[in-house]
């Protein structure tokens, strides 16, 4: 380790050039894994997004090919219950409407303000662990029967009643009044899944037999989406062939009645696959996704690496009468060449600790203040260090430093092991 040291004083201009390369390189490599982790690994309120799963759209098609009957959208309550209630190896569901409904709250003495409201189950506070700070959220029973209660924020808490600790007073949403049952902590608009500002139960507006479509032909159609969470030992294709399985035996009832069918498109999705633009009449093409991220992942750790191994060379060159000495004196050419990755590992080591720390920085920055705020009374994505480092992370930053130190020190490393003790004493390279 001394000698590695030393050997790096010897070269200063050169060996900061590396560090530097290196940091820069581990800098955009990191930035890249963070912006999309941030949407995968699991953090609060989103702590069970490995085994999370999204039932989210239906696309029927008509079977009478004079009909032309081909739509897409959000699904009913009733189809998600009919796919998903009692499904083996899901340990919980909650059903949802699709789209946050933009509304005004406030209490008896204060100003309205716009807020996002989330028309949700019961469940849906066991799918996702909100921290509650007062109260606690509707049960079931308070669901079902449809009373006004809300979940709000702390954020609406301290801007419409004055405080956190409010469970029980009233709020006014739209104008009707609503008890407030649990007040939790704000939520960052990154864990998409979860974000609002105020829950309120689907019964509590009306919405749970509302279908959209084709009136009675249709009924599977609606506002409503699910999640799911998959029971541990589970994987994600058992529960996608149960769907299908369910969706075929709804198939058969609608082809006979209707002339309509159902389009499986591998739902429920995972959280990878959600995430992955499409349509609501298409299939997330996760094989294609991963090929085209890994790729950018070799070409952000390649191009570097050709650069930093031009630089490692340079060094290597004013040491071949060491190396020389070293094969003449019964040095092998594979420990020249572990002895070479094993010295510039430490140099990749510290380019890569000073890129991955850049790399938070920035990405918290660029996470908070860039990023979508869907309320007035959020702050950006309200990102923190917990969801951009975090044991994957890091893994893969171990990983990019051991593959950039494999790519830019190998064939020098190679190259310099291939010279003669002859040679190399002489002050000759190949």
């Amino acid at each position: 380790m001394n000698n590695i040291f030393r050997e790096l004083k010897s070269q200063p201009l050169i060996s900061g050039v590396t560090i530097v390369g290196t940091a820069l390189s581990i800098f955009l490599i990191m930035v890249v894994v963070m912006l999309y982790n941030v949407n995968t690994i699991p953090f609060a309120p989103e702590s069970k997004r490995d085994r999370l799963m999204h039932g989210q759209f239906i696309h029927i098609i008509g079977t009478n090919p004079d009909d032309n009957i081909n739509m897409s959208m959000s699904a009913s309550l009733s189809y998600l219950k009919e796919l998903y209630d009692d499904m083996p190896g899901i340990e919980e569901v909650s059903y949802a409407i699709m789209e946050l409904q933009r509304t005004d709250v406030k209490s008896v003495d204060s100003r309205p303000l716009t807020i996002n409201l989330a028309t949700v189950d019961d469940a849906f506070f066991r799918v996702f662990n909100f921290k509650i700070l007062s109260g606690k959220p509707f049960d079931h029973a308070v669901s079902e029967a449809g009373i006004k209660e809300a979940v709000i924020t702390e954020s609406v808490a301290r801007n419409v009643l004055g405080g956190t600790d409010v469970a029980g007073r009233e709020i006014l949403l739209h104008g009707i009044p609503y008890k407030v049952a649990a007040v939790v902590a704000d939520i960052s608009t990154l864990a998409s899944n979860a974000y609002a500002d105020v829950f309120i139960s689907y019964n509590a507006v009306n919405r749970a037999n509302e279908t959209w479509g084709l009136g009675e032909k249709t009924p599977e159609t609606g506002p409503f989406r699910a999640f799911l969470i998959r029971s541990n030992g589970v994987s994600a294709q058992e529960i996608k062939d149960e769907t299908a399985r369910r969706i075929e035996i709804i198939n058969s009832r609608k082809r006979a009645n209707d002339e309509l069918e159902i389009v499986y498109h591998n739902q429920p999705f995972t959280q990878e696959e959600v995430i992955i633009p499409h349509g609501s009449n298409s299939t997330p093409d996760l094989a294609g996704e991963r090929k085209q991220r890994y790729a950018s992942y070799i070409i952000l750790l390649l191009i570097p690496a050709i650069n930093l191994s031009v630089i490692t060379q340079s060094r290597l060159r004013r040491r071949v009468s060491e190396i020389g000495v070293r094969r003449a004196f019964g040095c092998t050419r594979s420990r020249v060449i572990i002895d070479v990755l094993n010295e510039n590992m430490l140099v990749t080591l510290i380019g890569g600790i000073i890129g991955l720390i850049l790399s938070v920085a920035f990405a918290w920055i660029y996470c908070n203040s860039t990023m979508p705020s869907f309320g007035i009374l959020s702050s950006g994505s309200n990102v923190t260090a917990g969801m951009l480092i975090n044991w994957p992370t890091l893994g893969i930053a171990v990983l990019a430093c051991f593959f950039l130190n494999l790519l830019s020190a190998g064939v020098p490393a190679w190259r310099a092991s291939r010279i003669s003790p002859v040679e190399a004493l002489g002050g000759l390279t190949r």
